[in-house]
């Protein structure tokens, strides 16, 4: 499970109102099943950190609790009247990839919601993250399935991605308490609190929802052909022949 699937919600779009946010978000809900976990090894999360790095940490946060129906209708008309929309909410937009994993999820929260407050979600799919990430960044979008992947089990370079200052962080998060945790976390000796804290302060965001998390699996036979980096000896799977 080295991959982890997020909601990154838009701070600037319409459903980042308070009451329709939390709403929202307190009725994600979606199943995996079986066979889903055995071709993808899907599970739901509450964290943002892949298991590659916090199976030997103590990371583990409550998921995110549902509400009953009755009150998170109440907070959506709530929040709709604050936008004065109270006839006819918005209709809004899940972007993802486009892959069945992907689909399947995105798909089942829709409807949901869809069944819940009466509203109109549609379904984006896109070829590539290259595409999603466009979407993010130039801020079109109201919600994005995104992915970040741990390319090895150091703590220190999967939260670097997060910093204000990295070029990877499409997700825009800036929190300079997270970005001094980080400068602090010694790779050698990351001891689990401080690793817990980082992945906290991420957790804790409104914008970021972790959803569910999977593995990616490679093969190869007898006139299969992988790149090495030369200089550093890594094996690039992604531009194999």
């Amino acid at each position: 499970n080295d991959t982890s699937n997020l909601f990154l919600i838009n701070p600037d779009s319409i459903i980042a109102n308070t009451n329709i946010l939390n709403a929202l978000v307190s009725t994600v809900s979606f199943d995996i099943t079986d066979s889903t976990k055995e071709t993808y090894g899907a599970k739901r999360i509450s964290s943002i950190t892949p298991d590659i790095i916090s199976r030997n940490t103590n990371l583990e946060t409550e998921i995110i609790k549902s509400v009953s129906s009755e009150k998170a209708q109440n907070q959506f008309l709530k929040g709709c009247s604050e936008l004065e929309v109270e006839r006819s909410f918005p209709t809004f937009s899940i972007i993802c990839l486009d892959d069945p994993l992907n689909l399947n999820i995105v798909k089942q929260i829709a409807s949901n919601w869809q069944n819940l407050f009466g509203v109109t979600v549609n379904i984006e799919s896109v070829s590539s993250k290259d595409m999603l990430i466009s979407r993010v960044t130039s801020n079109d979008y109201h919600i994005a399935l995104c992915t970040t992947e741990a390319i090895s089990s150091s703590a220190s370079t999967f939260f670097s991605q997060f910093t204000s200052t990295s070029p990877l962080n499409y997700f825009n998060y800036k929190n300079e308490k997270f970005d001094k945790g980080l400068k602090k976390l010694s790779a050698a000796k990351n001891g689990d609190e401080d690793i817990a804290k980082l992945a906290d302060y991420i957790n804790s965001s409104d914008y970021i929802i972790p959803l569910f998390s999977n593995s990616k699996l490679y093969y190869f036979g007898d006139k299969f052909n992988f790149k090495i980096n030369e200089s550093n000896k890594i094996i690039y799977f992604s531009y194999c022949d």
